[in-house]
């Protein structure tokens, strides 16, 4: 099995999970955790085809040895933008975030690959970037 279609089964097998979650306010944290498990699929599929963007992840990986400022948090608060980004640029990239968003909202994206790209711009935080020079 090709890595896209590992990575959508493993979509698929969280979206079982996931429909399982009550409609209850307190199981609102039970969804926020298969949505971030979904992103982490996500992440390591473009991370295992080598993409990166301005060196991110990889090249922050490595100044991360050496930065105490790029940790964690630096690196959660620039996953939507990379995988934006690389929604914008692969192809591939783009096809699987569509699959998960159209598996668990079909009702809201059932729609152009323009309407997604807009819709994933607008989770990004305009104020992360993925310049190195500022890390040195």
């Amino acid at each position: 099995m090709d890595k896209i279609s590992v990575a959508k089964k493993q979509i698929i097998d969280i979206h079982s999970m996931w429909l399982k979650v009550g409609d209850g306010i307190d199981d609102i944290k039970d969804a926020e955790y298969y949505e971030w498990q979904v992103k982490q699929v996500l992440l390591n599929y473009n991370i295992s085809q080598n993409y990166d963007v301005d060196g991110f992840p990889f090249l922050h990986k490595e100044l991360s040895k050496t930065n105490q400022d790029i940790d964690e948090d630096y690196f959660y608060d620039r996953y939507d933008l990379y995988l934006y980004k690389l929604a914008n640029e692969k192809e591939d990239s783009f096809d699987l975030y569509k699959f998960y968003l159209k598996l668990f909202w079909p009702e809201f994206f059932d729609m152009d690959d323009e309407y997604i790209l807009i819709f994933m711009e607008m989770g990004i935080d305009n104020s992360v970037d993925f310049k190195v020079n500022n890390l040195h």
